[in-house]
């Protein structure tokens, strides 16, 4: 792995349209935005921040507490890149039921290989080798080891695979899912409680 970080990059970078749901291009260009303070969306960030207002069990009330929960910045928030660039993919751990950790992290990419159409082999090695072997794609964040738990990961990738409805295709229309009770969305897409860990 250590001789290979430019190949695992590239394999971890691979599955954006899932992660993020938007292209690589739109992904990289998102990012882009916030060191440019180009980033935010007010009309966005004032969504999220109606969603404090509805019941406990709703998509998007349980959504806005995992960002609360993190302390990560709600998205439409200016300067926050990732709540901004991976709105979809936040939408993936509270729905999957997994937490923003490594273990979290290789789940969610688990569960959306085993749902999709797409290989993400590879993407998972990255994630592997990343939280499990030490190796760092970026130098600022913390490095990670022993995080990797082949039976959890497993168990994810199952989930998704017996999953009804592929919420990761590009394009996928939240709208209707997101007022909804979340244990509702859950059973209508096949998304079983057994697994979560949260």
């Amino acid at each position: 792995c250590h001789n290979a970080v430019a190949e695992l990059t590239l394999c971890m970078l691979r599955p954006s349209t899932i992660v993020s749901g938007r292209s690589l291009t739109d992904t990289t260009l998102k990012f882009a935005e916030s060191p440019l303070h180009l980033d935010g969306d007010k009309k966005i960030l004032a969504e999220y921040e109606r969603y404090r207002d509805l019941d406990d069990d709703i998509f998007a009330k349980v959504l806005t507490k995992y960002y609360d929960d993190n302390k990560f910045p709600l998205p439409g928030t200016p300067h926050a890149p990732f709540s901004n660039a991976l709105r979809i993919h936040d939408m993936h751990h509270v729905l999957q039921g997994y937490p923003t950790t490594p273990l979290g992290e290789t789940c969610v990419i688990a569960f959306d290989g085993g749902l999709s159409d797409m290989n993400l082999g590879k993407a998972l090695i990255a994630y592997v080798a990343q939280f499990q072997v030490g190796l760092q794609f970026d130098k600022s964040l913390p490095m990670w080891r022993n995080q990797f738990k082949p039976d959890i990961v497993i168990r994810a990738y199952e989930r998704g695979a017996r999953c009804t409805t592929n919420f990761v295709e590009l394009g996928f229309d939240w709208s209707g899912h997101l007022t909804r009770p979340i244990e509702d969305v859950r059973a209508d897409f096949g998304i079983s409680p057994e697994g979560m860990l949260i």
